[in-house]
């Protein structure tokens, strides 16, 4: 029975390691794949694993990460239709954000990162 690897991404994003270095190794056992945000410079807002939006200031990831992170599932055959690959974003506001404007902003990166893909 396959196992569900979920790969850290806030070790992805914080420890400075790559899509392909983290994915690579667990190919045959990924199932589902998270797509987060951190920030990494401690003096600012959602320090950490507090998952803000894409693009936020001292953060790590939006389209162009997220495009690098989608590559490599395909690389490694995660979307060959064989496994019905489940793919969510790790995301939630930050104080005084609009719920809904997170999740549209989570949906504009995704879109423009998969038009690319």
């Amino acid at each position: 029975m396959a196992h569900m690897v979920r790969p850290p991404q806030f070790a992805l994003c914080l420890l400075g390691e790559t899509p392909r270095q983290t994915l690579e190794p667990v190919a045959e056992h990924l199932m589902a794949a998270h797509i987060g945000n951190a920030v990494t410079d401690e003096g600012m807002p959602g320090y950490g694993d507090y998952h803000p939006i894409f693009g936020t200031p001292g953060s790590v990831n939006d389209v162009p990460e997220v495009l690098e992170f989608l590559r490599v599932p395909k690389d490694i055959g995660f979307w060959d239709g064989q496994k019905r690959p489940m793919v969510s974003f790790e995301i939630k506001p930050m104080e005084g954000q609009d719920p809904e404007l997170v999740v549209a902003n989570a949906q504009r990166v995704m879109n423009l990162a998969w038009a690319q893909l």
